[in-house]
């Protein structure tokens, strides 16, 4: 949980559920309160759409171990090193070509380079994100997540069209999809 934004998606998608009648998140606690009627709603239907958001649902009386916390940053980290990878590789290729300093076989081989950079992206270090933002949009909520995907799925198209249509800058639309997806990436291993 790293802004009000989570604060506020928790919120709606807790309070549109059956049986729920307040909910109450404290986002620097990483808590949610939930008063609710047990025969309309169950706990675990409550634990599962906090999952399908994609956030870890947590005992708050248990201390949470020191190396879960550590598995967490590192898969993090990890996936953070993956996305600024590529988005480097993509950076360096797309700075040659801003600068003209690409020769005409390399210029057409950024046809084929910048989807593989932004699908690997997207679809690699992206993939929790695109999970949450359908969870998102599944319950009719408006987060990060899914404006991200907005932005991520805008540049896929842009760069697709690029194939079909001239006016489209098709690297330069993948580049969108590999930058906006990085900078989330780096977004999540901030808020840890």
């Amino acid at each position: 949980m790293a802004c009000s934004f989570c604060v506020a998606s928790i919120a709606k998608a807790l309070g549109r559920m059956a049986g729920v009648s307040r909910v109450n998140v404290n986002l620097a606690h990483e808590e949610a309160l939930i008063e609710y009627d047990p025969e309309w709603v169950r706990p675990a239907a409550l634990q599962d759409a906090l999952r399908d958001l994609g956030y870890t649902i947590r005992d708050p009386d248990k201390v949470r171990a020191f190396e879960e916390q550590a598995a967490e940053l590192a898969w993090q980290r990890d996936n953070l090193l993956f996305a600024a990878t590529l988005s480097a590789i993509s950076l360096g290729a797309m700075s040659l070509m801003w600068l003209e300093r690409l020769p005409p076989a390399a210029m057409s081989a950024m046809y084929w380079l910048m989807p593989i950079l932004a699908l690997s992206t997207v679809f690699g270090p992206g993939w929790h994100i695109l999970a949450m933002a359908w969870a998102s949009v599944r319950r009719g909520i408006l987060n990060q997540h899914v404006l991200l995907e907005l932005g991520a799925f805008a540049g896929l198209a842009g760069g697709f069209l690029g194939y079909v249509y001239n006016e489209f800058p098709a690297p330069d639309f993948f580049g969108v999809a590999v930058f906006v997806t990085t900078y989330h990436v780096l977004s999540g291993w901030v808020s840890l």
